[in-house]
């Protein structure tokens, strides 16, 4: 080998010697960078309650629905203002015109789209708390509307025993009703109207019905009022 061959023998020798000991280096440095890619890309692990599910979105915080139909809802079509004074839940806890739904209404042969408040509601006496909801019937005769009942469904904090044992109501019978005590009655003062008084926690669930002077044959409200009632106390029941 001439002396020129020996040079450049040796000046290629330290040049793969270089590239011998940068390449492990730059390996490295690739591996680092995929793995940082890598964890970047990962979702996080985090502590997250029972049930839920990590990387979903978190959507708004769920309510407790409330225990008996709402105002708009499937159950009831027509929306009624809540009763005064707020006495639910303050002093009583089954209002009829949000808890008996539009289908025992229709039940009983009542029109649920004529839903309102009960006109008489107490709600600001110390003694005596009364709310709840009335209800139309009507037939078409001779091409125009004839009222043939009126219903209202009431919660009263009056107990059964008021109500049997008072001298201004006539007590037709004490039989239970779907189940519960109860009392059948009428005042002296309404004729066209028959009661029936249903215990219920809150003191008394109250069915009255009135049947007015109309055009067509209609039985009289005492010949209906229990099976009336029957069906609204189903409602205690449910809620």
């Amino acid at each position: 080998m001439t002396q020129r061959q020996s040079a450049f023998a040796v000046r290629r020798s330290r040049r793969l010697g270089q590239t011998s000991r940068t390449a492990p280096a730059t390996a490295v440095g690739l591996l680092a960078v995929i793995g940082l890619l890598a964890a970047c890309s990962t979702t996080e692990t985090v502590d997250t309650a029972p049930g839920t599910t990590i990387g979903a979105s978190a959507g708004p915080e769920s309510s407790t629905p409330p225990s008996g139909p709402t105002p708009g809802s499937a159950a009831i079509k027509v929306p009624v203002l809540p009763a005064a004074d707020q006495v639910v839940p303050r002093i009583v806890a089954f209002d009829p015109c949000f808890r008996v739904n539009d289908s025992l209404i229709d039940q009983v042969g009542f029109d649920p789209d004529t839903r309102e408040r009960y006109a008489a509601e107490v709600t600001s006496m110390l003694t005596l708390t009364h709310i709840g909801c009335t209800f139309l019937r009507s037939q078409t005769v001779n091409g125009q509307s004839a009222l043939t009942g009126s219903l209202s469904i009431t919660t009263s904090t009056k107990k059964l025993a008021e109500v049997s044992g008072s001298e201004r109501n006539e007590v037709i019978d004490s039989n239970p009703i779907n189940g519960r005590p109860a009392v059948v009655y009428r005042s002296p003062l309404t004729i066209p109207t028959c009661d029936a008084a249903v215990e219920s926690p809150d003191g008394t669930l109250v069915v009255s019905l009135t049947v007015p002077p109309a055009p067509v044959p209609v039985a009289e409200p005492c010949g209906q009022i229990r099976e009336v009632a029957t069906v609204m106390a189903t409602a205690l029941d449910s809620n």
